[in-house]
């Protein structure tokens, strides 16, 4: 299984501006004539924001990563690997079900 949450006390503002070069690449305004980048890069960060204060408003909860993983092997995953993405504000998470023999 592979999944992502946002790490407790997320932050995506700066996913935001680690997008902006990307959002602003003359390139794809020119080649590819996609001039809806920074429109979606907008669009993502209401909706990431929204997400954002449920947390802050304790209506969605960002575990640690002790936490999640411990969740993770109680209910039978093995060999959990973590990493960050999106400016370090997510954890994306890849685990294992136990082979039945």
């Amino acid at each position: 299984m592979v999944w992502s949450t946002p790490k407790k006390n997320v932050h995506f503002q700066w996913v935001f501006v680690a997008s902006i070069p990307d959002m602003l690449n003359i390139y794809e305004y020119i080649v590819n004539k996609d001039i809806t980048r920074i429109l979606q890069g907008t669009r993502i960060l209401r909706h990431a924001l929204e997400i954002q204060q449920k947390g802050i408003d304790g209506i969605y909860t960002f575990l640690p990563k002790k936490e999640l993983e411990d969740l993770l092997i109680k209910i039978g995953s093995i060999n959990p690997i973590w990493e960050k993405t999106f400016a370090r504000q997510v954890w994306v998470n890849r685990v294992e079900k136990p082979k039945i023999i």
